[in-house]
């Protein structure tokens, strides 16, 4: 029984029900007459139309997979590619369906993501990652991973997903949004910058000096425990007391509201997953390297550089990815603040109770956090690739 099991891909077949889940519950969509109407639950029975079918035999499809592919790396790329153009088929279509939809259609009508949709998204994209594991190839794992994503956004300027919510809401916005855009990376990667300038010689010297590591680790441990809101909040004290002590620094953004705040708010919030991976990465080096290269004459200085430093890099890597990862989201709270970014049209999305307003400051997030993760992947790929020679990415964190 239990040899039964282990062949069987869980994964794949839990997102299989949950994907059947989207396609039965009545809240696939929600339709809506603008912006300040009451939505109307729609059933994917009701957007699919004769094309419901086809998405239960998908279902049957993975279902049938995850039965039979387990770490088969064909079946799995095979998989993960029906899973990538169903996932961009599925959001063409519904976004098509519009007109279709048992309601008056106008121009102010919208269609707005609902439980079922989300469901759904979740379910395919979650079969694509599991699928993604198996396989072995860079061009393998490239296409598994963005197609799907790729094709969605190639609809986009075409205009063929116009009936979302999301981009009516975009079109109304759109003279604002690249200003949150570059606001949004301007402060994340002001402090991305600080914190590695500041994170990883200090994780050195935690790793060279007890007492400063036990200081240093309790003072940023508390940092990190803290609520990101509360910590935006705390830095406002101090940032205020400088504006109101030197008033030139105003002129640099230095006060209790703008973007001061937020870039060491979320500098301190960063330092935490830099200096404990850099700390952690000088400590695994093995001493005997080190007492190897000083009987070869070499001096402390050259020993760091050539042996500590890179062999100690993949978990200071590690760290800095992660640290990346959670500024981008972290850094949505800095609209509260003064700090602009997407953030802003969250806020707006919460106080208006406009879901739609929301997902305008939300989407853009989660579409600029997988961008950085890969950018970081490739940075690590490269500096592996000529500093040791060795292509996968097997970076290690110790948080």
């Amino acid at each position: 029984m239990k040899k039964k099991l282990a062949q069987i891909d869980i994964v794949t077949l839990t997102m299989s029900v949950l994907l059947l889940v989207s396609f039965l519950i009545p809240n696939f969509i929600s339709y809506l007459k603008s912006r300040v109407n009451m939505p109307d639950p729609v059933s994917a029975r009701v957007v699919f139309g004769d094309m419901y079918w086809l998405a239960i035999a998908l279902i049957v499809f993975f279902i049938i997979m995850s039965f039979i592919k387990r770490d088969n790396v064909n079946l799995n790329f095979i998989t993960g590619l029906v899973a990538n153009l169903f996932l961009a088929f599925f959001v063409f279509y519904v976004a098509s369906r519009g007109e279709s939809l048992p309601f008056e259609y106008t121009s102010s009508s919208r269609m707005s993501f609902n439980i079922g949709f989300v469901f759904m998204v979740i379910a395919l994209y979650g079969i694509i990652l599991n699928c993604g594991k198996q396989l072995k190839k860079s061009w393998m794992k490239f296409i598994n991973c963005s197609l799907g994503w790729i094709l969605i956004f190639v609809m986009i300027p075409m205009g063929l997903l116009d009936n979302y919510s999301v981009m009516k809401e975009y079109e109304a916005n759109s003279s604002t949004f690249m200003t949150c855009f570059y606001e949004h990376l301007s402060m994340c990667m002001k402090a991305i910058v600080a914190s590695i300038i500041i994170g990883v010689p200090t994780g050195y010297w935690c790793y060279r000096r007890r007492i400063a590591d036990k200081v240093i680790i309790l003072i940023i441990s508390i940092f990190e425990t803290m609520p990101m809101l509360a910590l935006f909040a705390l830095i406002r004290i101090p940032c205020a007391a400088l504006a109101d002590t030197f008033p030139f620094l105003a002129n640099f953004g230095v006060g209790s509201h703008g973007i001061s705040v937020s870039v060491i708010a979320l500098t301190l919030y960063a330092l935490y997953l830099i200096i404990i991976n850099s700390r952690a990465g000088f400590a695994i080096v093995d001493k005997e390297y080190l007492e190897t290269a000083s009987a070869m004459g070499m001096s402390a200085r050259k020993a760091f550089l050539k042996i500590q430093f890179p062999l100690a890099l993949p978990v200071i890597l590690g760290g800095i990815r992660l640290a990346v990862i959670n500024t981008f989201t972290a850094a949505a709270l800095a609209a509260y603040f003064g700090g602009g970014g997407f953030g802003r049209y969250i806020n707006i999305g919460i106080n208006g109770s406009a879901l739609d307003a929301q997902l305008l400051g939300v989407i853009p997030i989660f579409v600029m956090t997988i961008v950085a993760d890969l950018l970081m992947k490739g940075i690590i790929y490269m500096i592996r690739y000529f500093v040791g020679g060795n292509k996968n990415d097997n970076t290690a964190t110790c948080v």
